[in-house]
């Protein structure tokens, strides 16, 4: 089975040049689900994705970093050792992974903390 070994998001959303690759295990043919503490990054990645066409990455002025769109977006994939790009002018990642984003706007809304009750 194929494993994806590491992601870098450039200029998407709250991702810009630095502190953007991260080191995943992502199995094919397996569904994989990204749960993380609020300010990870979640929508950043979801947005970089979701931007994916069948040519190159078409982002909305909303998810270009800072709301620059003189910025580039680029989403690089490493796969057993291979490198996949997408930016504005080709899309290799499309060509060859089917990719769905499927966001849950459902939003935990405590006001106060339990300590140890249910």
């Amino acid at each position: 089975m194929a494993k994806i070994s590491n992601i870098t998001i450039q200029n998407v959303k709250g991702f810009g040049t630095t502190d953007n690759s991260f080191n995943v295990e992502i199995i094919s043919g397996k569904i994989n689900i990204l749960v993380a503490p609020n300010g990870f990054g979640k929508s950043s990645i979801t947005a970089a994705f979701d931007s994916l066409k069948s040519g190159k990455i078409e982002l909305e002025k909303k998810n270009c970093h800072k709301g620059n769109e003189a910025l580039i977006p680029t989403l690089s994939i490493i796969e057993d050792g291979v490198t996949y790009t997408a930016n504005k002018t080709r899309n290799q990642i499309s060509q060859r992974y089917k990719i769905f984003c499927i966001k849950n706007l459902i939003n935990a809304k405590a006001i106060s903390k339990n300590m140890g009750k249910f």
